[in-house]
């Protein structure tokens, strides 16, 4: 296991509660090169604002997050 890790080698099985948002988020994330890497380069296409401003964080103000007051969660 800790081979496929290290060298990315990982399926993402279909999962309809999963936003596909968060499906590519996870896939850009998760590239073995830190050239290719969402968020981890300065590559255009690559940098941190473009991380930023994917679309699994729109309505997010991400610059601004320490400062908002997180969503209540249900009681179990």
């Amino acid at each position: 296991m800790f081979e496929r890790i290290k060298n990315v080698e990982y399926d993402m099985p279909p999962n309809k509660d999963m936003p596909e948002e968060a499906v590519d988020l996870i896939r850009k994330l998760l590239v073995k090169n830190p050239l290719e890497r969402l968020g981890a380069s300065s590559k255009p296409g690559y940098t941190y604002a473009d991380l930023k401003q994917h679309k699994f964080f729109k309505g997010l103000d991400v610059d601004n997050l320490f400062s908002e007051k997180p969503p209540e969660t249900p009681e179990e």
